[in-house]
């Protein structure tokens, strides 16, 4: 989609106006900005939206605290949201980092922000009011650039949702679902 959010210059309507008519009902906004309240006020007719809380590496640089009370007062605002999305979360070419879990010092992939406000997340939304999900988005790329994926594991056992982008009928799927724990990992296709 462009910035102006158009779904194509010959169609007069916007995208999230064309929402409805297309059966479309939830959505995962990403966005790397923090929309302003006509936007927020847009999602309204959906059921489920969720929010990108993991800042990017080639737009805006907000710092993870900055999202963080962004996507929560967004939630406070917005009974719909009912989660938030780590997209391009993991620093795929970057060398592991040692962190401290719950289990003892574990070599970690490198994220774009430090582990221990992962830690600080999740234990935020389980104090929130209602159920919120983190969710995580992995590529083919990701486990292609890993020296070890088993690295991944410090951050995954965070989260409540694996997305995984491939166009691949690699064996990387069952890789990464045999890392996390998490059978059933939702199985995205990207094209590149």
């Amino acid at each position: 989609m462009t910035k102006n959010w158009q779904s194509h210059s010959c169609c007069p309507l916007r995208s999230l106006s064309a929402a409805p008519h297309a059966g479309i009902h939830n959505l995962n906004a990403i966005r790397w900005d923090k929309p302003d309240k006509s936007f927020r006020d847009s999602l309204k007719p959906l059921k489920r939206v969720t929010w990108p809380i993991s800042g990017n590496k080639t737009e805006k640089n907000y710092t993870y605290d900055a999202l963080a009370d962004w996507c929560f007062a967004a939630a406070d605002e917005m009974p719909n949201v009912t989660g938030f999305d780590l997209d391009d979360f993991f620093i795929a070419r970057g060398k592991s980092v040692t962190v401290q879990t719950a289990t003892g010092p574990m070599p970690s992939c490198p994220t774009r922000f430090p582990y221990e406000q992962l830690v600080e997340l999740r234990k935020r939304l389980s104090m929130y009011p209602r159920p919120l999900e983190l969710r995580v988005v992995t590529y083919d790329e990701l486990l292609d650039n890993r020296e070890n994926p088993g690295d991944l594991k410090p951050s995954l056992d965070l989260v409540d949702a694996i997305t995984y982008w491939t166009c691949s009928r690699r064996a990387s799927r069952s890789t990464l679902e045999s890392i996390s724990g998490i059978s059933g990992v939702t199985r995205r296709c990207r094209w590149r």
